[in-house]
């Protein structure tokens, strides 16, 4: 009886083992797979091109500020100094969004 178990036992790890064996089989050839299909090369014109897009991004991102009321990023045209006793928000007492 004891000798039957460890029989089915070292099927049941050989089983276990050879499931594990195919699963690593298969992820090998997916990753050889989309190693293949990955650009090989990239242009001068390509590099030029994505260097180009980073440099706008970075010049738009310069022209806009955090609104110090609501955290946001917005023009810096649209941001302006004001002092809290400016005669501007007195005239808007009541009437600003949060924003404001």
């Amino acid at each position: 009886m004891v000798n039957r178990q460890r029989t089915v036992d070292l099927e049941r790890s050989l089983a276990n083992l050879n499931r594990a064996v195919c699963f690593l089989r298969a992820e090998l050839e997916a990753r050889a797979v989309a190693s293949d299909a990955f650009p090989s090369d990239i242009s001068c014109s390509q590099i030029r091109a994505s260097v180009a897009r980073y440099e706008d991004e970075i010049s738009a991102a310069t022209k806009r500020c955090v609104c110090c009321s609501c955290g946001e990023l917005v023009s810096d045209i649209d941001i302006y100094r004001v002092d809290n006793e400016d005669p501007l928000l007195l005239s808007l007492l009541g009437s600003l969004d949060p924003c404001g």
